[in-house]
């Protein structure tokens, strides 16, 4: 892609997640879309290459929402304000869905040792196979980088979950 191909395909992105947003508060304020018809948009299969459902998707969701919240560098959201909104969030889902929420409470716990260096990123073959599965879903690695990586990560030595403790 040239450098204006990819900066008019980002601006497209950008532009479809605001609309994205603003979808997802007309849905859960309409009366014209059950909690059936969410239950079974996220059943359901989406049209790309690898077809997982959108439910093995929510971790990019809270992903994105995260990036776009607490560290958006214009209008700076600190953490305890995210659990809010997403307390608010799951409140308004539970009576969406019927039911009076005595209390919500979403904890955030992270400790950051700093920012990564671009060559600190850990190679494909050093992360857990779950993460890979979701980086193959989610098509930000192509289904030869998840094979090429579950092989390196065979044939090196245990990291991680792998390591065995006698």
């Amino acid at each position: 892609m040239t450098e204006a191909s990819q900066r008019m395909t980002r601006s497209r992105i950008r532009k479809r997640l605001g609309a994205a947003m603003v979808d997802f508060s007309i849905l859960v304020a309409s009366d014209h879309f059950e909690i059936d018809d969410i239950s079974a948009a996220l059943s359901s299969t989406v049209d790309i290459e690898f077809s997982p459902k959108p439910t093995k998707l929510v971790q990019e969701a809270i992903a994105v929402l995260y990036l776009g919240t607490v560290l958006n560098t214009d209008e700076p959201v600190n953490v305890a304000d995210f659990e809010k909104i997403c307390e608010s969030g799951i409140e308004r889902a539970e009576i969406r869905a019927g039911n009076l929420p005595k209390s919500i409470q979403v904890t955030i716990e992270r400790e950051i040792e700093g920012e990564m260096e671009p060559d600190e990123e850990p190679e494909l073959f050093e992360l857990p196979v779950d993460k890979l599965d979701q980086l193959r879903l989610a098509n930000r690695i192509s289904e030869e980088e998840f094979i090429a990586a579950i092989v390196a990560r065979h044939n090196a030595a245990p990291v991680g979950e792998d390591e065995v403790h006698h």
